[in-house]
């Protein structure tokens, strides 16, 4: 993405996403230690992430996963992180969580089902949190971007029309996606300061 810093002040940075058809203003403030680059958050990243190989789990050839819509793409993006830290366990895809098992309801060719979920609208995270029984007020939330060295994305909405910001991300087998994504400090604080249009 190719971000325009458009106005400045003591507290925030505001750029404007200027993709194709994209309005988003994001606000990165300073004092949550995300400082501005070309591309608007800077974040600890992979020590050895060009030695991460583009292999995907070898479950996912079974059920043609990722779908062929998928793709490489850096997206700003919010997850709620259950372990209250930006760690393996609070980027760990759910059917892997729950030991590679299937619940009653499950289709196991939902793509959706094998992916890491990730949201575009902290809004929608924070919706996601508070339903979820083992996330408890203040929300853990974490601020970072789909790093294509990490796997391969689609926007769930391209396939379910209901959903909204959700995220698909299909990780390769040696992905630490927690390392390009930091816990915000005070999430209600940054959603007041935070200005977004479409939310």
């Amino acid at each position: 993405m190719d971000f325009k810093e458009e106005r400045e002040n003591e507290s925030c940075v505001v750029l404007y996403d200027s993709c194709a058809g994209k309005q988003d203003v994001f606000i990165e403030h300073r004092k949550y230690g995300i400082e501005r680059q070309s591309d608007g958050v800077n974040l600890k990243m992979h020590d050895d992430i060009s030695k991460i190989k583009k292999i995907f789990p070898d479950y996912f050839m079974k059920y043609n996963i990722p779908p062929k819509e998928a793709r490489e793409e850096s997206i700003l993006s919010y997850r709620a992180c259950k372990s209250g830290k930006c760690d393996k366990a609070s980027f760990t895809p759910t059917f892997e969580e729950r030991g590679f098992q299937y619940l009653q309801n499950d289709d196991p060719y939902d793509p959706g089902l094998y992916s890491l979920s990730v949201f575009e609208n902290p809004k929608h995270v924070k919706r996601f949190a508070t339903l979820n029984s083992e996330l408890h007020p203040p929300y853990p939330i974490a601020v970072g971007r789909t790093n294509p060295a990490y796997g391969l994305v689609q926007r769930t909405k391209e396939r379910k029309s209901r959903t909204k910001s959700h995220i698909d991300w299909w990780l390769y087998i040696d992905a630490t996606p927690h390392e390009a994504f930091e816990i915000i400090p005070d999430f209600e604080e940054y959603l007041n300061s935070l200005s977004i249009e479409r939310i």
